[in-house]
């Protein structure tokens, strides 16, 4: 018999080591190329991982944020490449039209107003020095020459801004986009540092959910692929173990055939060595000791035949010898075939075939065992399995009666639905939280509402809700019409080139609807006849260019020259003269100028006084300044410094202004010329009791130095009067007359 009939243990044995070195291997392999992890493989098996449900939320938090962020970052570069086209136009129009700007012709101005009030406060007003107005100035230049230099400049750009109307509309347009566009990179620009701070509370998260790797995780599509890794790696070394445990089983079951071959050996007479040997060893001194076996019947066949040819006696002689032999042999050989389990007068080719059928028997116990033994550690997981199960469906719910299999399955979906629960909870708590948020935020601004509305309701004086409601529909309404003035006053200052709404209010406050009606069609009229006159000049010119060119190829034109010679000569003297009314007319208005200026000034101080006496200090005076077309204007002066123009004011605010300049000019007239009677008739109907009573008091002051007669019809003036001192004479109606 060869030793491959027998089993070629020893080369399982060594399969299986070097499957297990193999396995052993890769495993070390996989774990050396698996990134963040420098332990062990049982640690990399007992680490906290996160489940892949909140793997997969983290990733799709993960991409919301990197999509934001693109979004966020295409849109600050493009408001910085519409931002450098603009700057780049403004550069081009400010290259072509200067500074022209709105800001630009109100600060020209602006310093102008300041330089004429210094010039004023020195020259007319004198309440300040040449030299302190020219170091207010802060200008290095003469005063005259600062005020003629800004002055130009103002002219200048305003003629700029008439002569390139168009491009300064796209320059103020492009300068207001330039605005909104540095707000709007601004906004995107905290937006993304928002965003950077919620991505980095995100990953602070993320990082906390691996706290048991020791290093700081990649993105959650990495760490996704990263646990399929560490997954297949664990898979490996199960593998492992389990090759392991095959290892172990095949040498322990090597190590009882050895011991039983051994024993059998003992036991049939074969010697052998003290210490252990393998069983392929033992299967070889069994195949020995088998031949010798084969050697002894063929000893006992030739003695046997021997015997046939040697005397009966000696044949008996030696038959003795050869049946005492042969039972010494039985006896020695019995043992073995007992050990054998075979018949007592088996041959040794009986045992040798017996043998034979033993080393498969053997093969098939061998298998069986394996079998076996998978079977009983199968029956041992299933009874644990299903001792465990029972054990925990008794704990779980008792009255779920179901087969061990029937119930784990229930189990394994309940627990999965109960893994759905959770995530779902956990959002819901998530969502519940936020809606406690959002309604105590809710309760806290309808609280703050219902104050605000209380409020309303009391500045509105609004006895309930409906009435609230009315007045801020009229409110919305009057909201609505503001935007809609809004709207059209930023289109009429785009057209006319103005920054001041208020001129351009000024201006078409001085127009009639009708009469600027009238004026369009005039202007249309006027307009097509002055394109017919064109037409007619064009053909004109073309006429008397025609009759030139002949005329001066003549003698006509030679003759006329000296006309044109003598009648220059004439009109010499007239010139002159002209000239010389000319600039006589201009000495006399600068001469009525000085003295207007001259004697203005204290009849404007006063007047100034008596304006804010009698609006009760909501103004703080009247000063001038230019208008528009550069001509000195009368300014009200706003208790915050704003000043104001005439057409700016109320209509009470005017009449008392118009008020003020009066009763100065008529204490300058008592004071300078000679005391005279005042009356007065119903001047105080558009002025409040407050106002009106500080007019009062003015008016009896001026009552001091002059008679004053002041005409009412209101009963209430004259309870204000009696009050500021006034003497009342009631004059009684007029009967009417009767009618026949």
């Amino acid at each position: 018999m060869s030793r491959d009939a027998l089993g070629d243990t020893d080369g399982t044995i060594a399969r299986l080591n070097s499957e297990i070195g193999r396995l052993a291997g890769e495993t070390n392999r996989e774990l050396s190329n698996l990134g963040l992890w420098s332990e062990s493989v049982e640690k990399l098996e007992v680490i906290r991982v996160p489940l892949a449900a909140t793997i997969d939320q983290y990733a799709r938090g993960w991409e919301n944020n990197d999509k934001t962020h693109r979004e966020l970052s295409a849109r600050l570069s493009n408001a910085r490449d519409a931002i450098c086209k603009m700057q780049a136009e403004l550069e081009r129009l400010t290259v072509k039209v200067g500074k022209v700007g709105e800001g630009d012709l109100a600060e020209v101005r602006a310093r102008r107003d300041e330089l004429w009030q210094l010039i004023r406060a020195s020259a007319f007003d004198k309440t300040s020095t040449y030299e302190e107005a020219q170091k207010q100035s802060g200008s290095s230049a003469p005063l005259p020459d600062s005020f003629s230099e800004n002055l130009r400049r103002s002219d200048e750009i305003a003629d700029l801004r008439f002569t390139h109307v168009k491009d300064v509309a796209i320059h103020d347009r492009l300068t207001k986009e330039l605005e909104l566009a540095h707000s709007e990179q601004q906004s995107t620009e905290r937006q993304l540092a928002e965003l950077e701070s919620a991505e980095s509370k995100l990953r602070r998260r993320w990082i906390s959910e691996w706290s048991g790797l020791g290093s700081e995780p990649f993105s959650p599509a990495e760490m996704r692929e990263w646990l399929q890794s560490r997954q297949a790696i664990l898979d490996r070394l199960e593998q492992r173990r389990e090759k392991e445990s095959e290892f172990r089983l095949l040498q322990e079951r090597t190590l009882a055939a050895s011991t039983q071959i051994e024993g059998c050996l003992k036991d049939l007479g074969s010697q052998t060595d003290s210490q252990p040997n393998s069983l392929g060893v033992l299967l070889k001194v069994a195949q020995t000791f088998a031949k010798q076996v084969d050697e002894e019947r063929r000893m006992i066949a030739d003695l046997r035949r021997q015997k046939q040819l040697l005397s009966v006696e000696k044949q008996r002689v030696k038959l003795g010898e050869c049946e005492t032999k042969l039972l010494d042999w039985y006896g020695k050989w019995s043992p073995f075939v007992k050990a054998l389990l075979l018949p007592e007068g088996s041959t040794p080719t009986q045992v040798g075939q017996a043998l034979a059928v033993f080393e498969n028997v053997f093969g098939h116990l061998k298998e069986a065992e394996s079998l076996q033994h998978r079977v009983k550690r199968i029956g041992d997981n299933i009874e644990d399995f299903e001792s465990k199960a029972s054990r925990l469906v008794a704990t779980i719910d008792p009255s779920l009666s179901l087969a061990p299999q029937a119930a784990a399955a229930e189990l394994h979906a309940r627990f999965v639905e109960t893994g759905k629960a959770e995530t779902q909870r956990d959002t819901l708590e998530a969502q519940n939280a936020a809606d406690e948020l959002a309604i105590a935020s809710c309760r806290s601004r309808a609280q703050g509402a219902a104050a605000t509305l209380e409020n309303l309701r009391e500045l509105a004086s609004s006895k309930d809700d409906r009435q609230l409601e009315i007045t801020i529909s009229q409110s919305e309404q009057k909201a609505d019409k503001q935007g809609e003035y809004d709207r059209i006053a930023a289109g009429l200052i785009e057209r006319n080139g103005v920054s001041d709404l208020r001129q351009i209010e000024n201006e078409a406050s001085g127009y009639e609807l009708d009469v600027l009606r009238s004026e369009i069609s005039q202007s249309e009229e006027r307009r097509k006849s002055l394109q017919d006159e064109v037409f007619k000049t064009g053909s004109e010119y073309g006429r008397l260019l025609h009759e030139f060119e002949r005329l001066e190829a003549s003698e006509e034109s030679a003759l006329q020259a000296q006309r044109a010679e003598d009648a220059l000569a004439r009109i010499r003297p007239a010139i002159a003269q002209y000239l010389r009314l000319r600039i006589a007319s201009e000495v006399l208005q600068q001469a009525i100028e000085a003295f207007r200026e001259k004697h203005q000034g204290p009849v404007l101080n006063r007047a100034s006084e008596l304006f804010s006496r009698l609006t009760l200090r909501d103004h703080s005076g009247l000063t001038t300044g230019f208008g528009d077309d550069d001509k000195p204007v009368l300014v009200a002066v706003r208790q915050n410094g704003e000043p104001t123009q005439v057409e700016g004011l109320s209509d009470g605010t005017r009449d008392q202004l118009y008020l003020a300049l009066r009763l100065a000019a008529i204490e300058h007239h008592v004071e300078v010329v000679a005391p005279c009677p005042v009356i007065f008739d119903d001047i105080l109907i558009n002025s409040d009791d407050a106002r009106a009573s500080a007019a009062l008091q003015v008016i009896s002051d001026l009552a001091k130095h002059t008679q004053v007669l002041f005409f009412t019809h209101h009963r209430r003036l004259t309870e204000l009067g009696m009050k500021a001192g006034a003497q009342v004479i009631e004059l009684e109606p007029l009967a009417a007359p009767s009618i026949a």
